[in-house]
């Protein structure tokens, strides 16, 4: 059974987002870090089931820049102050092909930032980001896509929409975000 629960912001400012309960503001729209761990195509479903009222979709955090790279790190920290997790997916994947990595969400693959000597598919079966890896902070590695790590999921609108940017939906709201949450 699938619960249905949609938000409807008062206020629009160009540089925030109104997010739903437990998600955060971010550089593109609504993030929200999700601890129970899960093997990433777990993850991407779990991601998968959150959508905004006009349509938009929710997936795993892609990267487009250097600032979300440096959000994500604090959103990772911020997720439990005392023991951040080690590491979260994200939505990169080169299962598609190898060395051709792609994020789930569509967005197009323009910044990276691997840690050296990666992605190296060591064994033949990493194929799935996370961040960030075991030799940095900040920097990504591809692993292994059946491990279970906690995720990042990003909530943004569907590209067709007029307002071209996640959290700032047009529900008939004069330009109000609105959330469509689904739980299992």
């Amino acid at each position: 059974m699938q619960v249905l629960l949609c938000f409807v912001g008062l206020f629009a400012v160009a540089t925030a987002h109104y997010c739903p309960p437990l998600w955060t503001s971010g550089p593109r729209g609504c993030y929200r870090y999700m601890s129970t761990p899960m093997s990433w195509e777990n993850a991407r479903q779990r991601c998968m089931g959150f959508s905004s009222c006009d349509g938009g979709v929710g997936d795993l955090m892609s990267i487009t820049s250097e600032a979300e790279n440096n959000f994500a790190s604090l959103l990772r920290a911020a997720s439990n102050m005392a023991n951040p997790a080690p590491s979260v997916w994200l939505g990169g994947t080169d299962a598609g092909r190898e060395n051709q990595w792609t994020w789930t969400n569509g967005q197009q693959w323009q910044y990276t930032n691997w840690e050296q000597g990666q992605p190296n598919n060591q064994g033949g079966a990493e194929n799935c980001l996370r961040y960030p890896g075991q030799r940095s902070v900040n920097q990504w590695d591809d692993w292994d896509c059946f491990t279970e790590l906690p995720f990042v999921c990003h909530l943004f609108e569907h590209p067709g929409n007029a307002a071209g940017q996640p959290g700032q939906g047009q529900p008939g709201q004069g330009g109000r975000p609105a959330f469509l949450l689904g739980h299992h």
